[in-house]
């Protein structure tokens, strides 16, 4: 019997691991100043992941959506709210065209 295999299968589960960023971590890697990322996350354009918390913490997708504003800001001299809103119809736009390509034909 030694060289019987055994029919008994391991099933191995991932946990998915959602890091999360301090306020100024989030500031540090999106490159946007700790006034201007306050300003833009009351504007509603980041949420805090974990909102029990008396620390807030802020998911990855975060550092991407500062980053962003803060360009539009910069490059097309929009204030605050502007920035936002264009943040948002942008990534609209981005579900929109994701939900498209899949009705779309090779």
């Amino acid at each position: 019997m030694a060289g019987r295999r055994s029919s008994e299968r391991r099933v191995v589960v991932f946990e998915e691991v959602h890091e999360t960023l301090t306020f100024r971590q989030l500031c540090r890697e999106s490159g946007v100043h700790g006034r201007t990322a306050r300003r833009l996350i009351e504007l509603g354009l980041a949420q805090p992941v974990d909102a029990a918390r008396h620390d807030e913490r802020f998911g990855r997708d975060a550092v991407a959506l500062l980053a962003r504003a803060e360009r539009l800001r910069r490059d097309l001299a929009l204030d605050h709210q502007g920035a936002v809103l264009a943040c948002e119809l942008l990534g609209r736009i981005e579900r929109l065209e994701a939900r498209l390509s899949r009705y779309e034909r090779p």
